[in-house]
This record gives C-alpha cells, sequence and structure tokens, in this order.
C-alpha cells in the first residue's frame, strides 16, 4: 500500500467537494443519466487515490467506467453489469482478508497525531 497523500478527514472533505461540483456540472447541463456514475465514481476514486490505494482507483474506474459505457453506447447490459458488479466484490473481499495487514499500536498512534495534527493546524 502506497502511503497516503493527506489525512482521512481532508480526503473525505475533498471528495464530498468533488461529489458537489459534479452534481452542480450536471444540473446545469441537464445530463443526469448515465453521468450520474461519474458522479458517484469520480469522488470515490479521488478519495482512494489521495488515501493511497491505487488498486482500488482501478477496481473503481473498472466498475464504474464500465457502467457509464454500458449506458452511454446502449451496450446489453444483462451479462456486463452483474459481472462488473461480481469482479468488485470478490476483488473487495479479496483485499479485506487477504492484503490488509494488522495495524500496530505504533500505526494507531501515528495515526491519531496526524488526526490531531490535522485538527490544530488546518
Amino acid at each position: 500500500m502506497a502511503a497516503p497523500l493527506m489525512s482521512r478527514n481532508k480526503s473525505d472533505i475533498l471528495a464530498a467537494a468533488a461529489f458537489i461540483a459534479i452534481v452542480l456540472v450536471l444540473a446545469f447541463s441537464g445530463q443526469w443519466w448515465p453521468h450520474l456514475f461519474l458522479a458517484f465514481g469520480i469522488p470515490i476514486m479521488l478519495r482512494q487515490y489521495v488515501r493511497g490505494r491505487p488498486y482500488d482507483v482501478g477496481l473503481s474506474a473498472l466498475v464504474f467506467g464500465g457502467l457509464f459505457l454500458t449506458f452511454l453506447i446502449d451496450m446489453h447490459w444483462n451479462v456486463l453489469i452483474p459481472v462488473l458488479l461480481v469482479c468488485g466484490a470478490l476483488f473487495i473481499s479479496y483485499r479485506e482478508y487477504a492484503l490488509t495487514r494488522r495495524r500496530t499500536g505504533s500505526d494507531l498512534t501515528e495515526d491519531v497525531k496526524t488526526e490531531i495534527d490535522d485538527i490544530e493546524h488546518p
């Protein structure tokens, strides 16, 4: 896992701001469907990127991009959408059980110090 670029709180705020900006663009353009998939996918990918999880970014791009393209070019989605969602679920399950490392006390202490520094020095 790569080192995170920013703390959890800041990445959540950045993702929320990106979501609001994309929804505003969609509201002004009036093109909601299928661009709504991008409105959900881009903030999720942005949050994963700044938290240092490049494999999750690729998976999110595959799932949300695949859903967007499926509806944009009017493909037969009876097979593609379930395959995308099953691939995503399998990867998430694999990542949670096989790729996560046990957190030690020093990791937790470092996370708390980072959060305190973010609160004290915005």
